[in-house]
């Protein structure tokens, strides 16, 4: 009821997902950054431990870490400029802080809301436990209308799904 806006978007939308509304905290915190500094900058990109908002107005790259696999900065995704901004999230068993329960290098995923990609890049990345779990990660992913695009590495293999150029780096 008199929960403030942010921590009541985040526990909306960490529910669609079936996950706590911790697993969308650095997204949301990215986005509310990021779209209060737009208000100074037609430019901006927020990282947050591998959660970004990004608003820009030209073509960028942002490499994919993905710890120890071999594809670990390897890999960008090209990123568009978009009207509204968007956010980047990426979730990984195998490296930083957060709680996983899966075992993937990176699982990343794009949408309009950092919020809510952070909180699809957790629930997805919570699913893969082995490569063969790719496929049914991006099954998963293309079920989810908000989430424009997928990315899931393990070890030597990776899998993508929706809206994602790769590049070579």
């Amino acid at each position: 009821g008199d929960m403030p806006p942010l921590i009541k978007k985040m526990a909306e939308s960490s529910s669609l997902f079936g996950v706590g509304p911790m697993a969308s905290v650095a997204g949301a915190v990215a986005g509310e950054v990021g779209r209060e500094l737009l208000k100074y900058s037609p430019e901006v990109i927020i990282e947050n431990g591998g959660d970004l908002f990004i608003k820009t107005k030209k073509e960028r790259v942002s490499a994919v870490f993905a710890g120890e696999s071999p594809l670990s900065m390897k890999l960008g995704i090209k990123l568009f400029p978009k009207k509204s901004g968007y956010g980047l999230s990426t979730s990984s068993g195998k490296i930083g802080h957060s709680l996983s329960l899966g075992n993937g290098d990176a699982v990343l995923c794009i949408s309009e809301s950092p919020l809510l990609s952070d909180a699809a890049a957790t629930t997805i990345g919570n699913r893969i436990k082995t490569a063969a779990d790719i496929e049914e990660g991006l099954k998963y992913a293309r079920t989810i209308n908000e989430i424009d695009g997928c990315l899931i590495i393990i070890g030597d293999r990776m899998g993508v799904s929706g809206d994602i150029k790769l590049v070579k780096i």
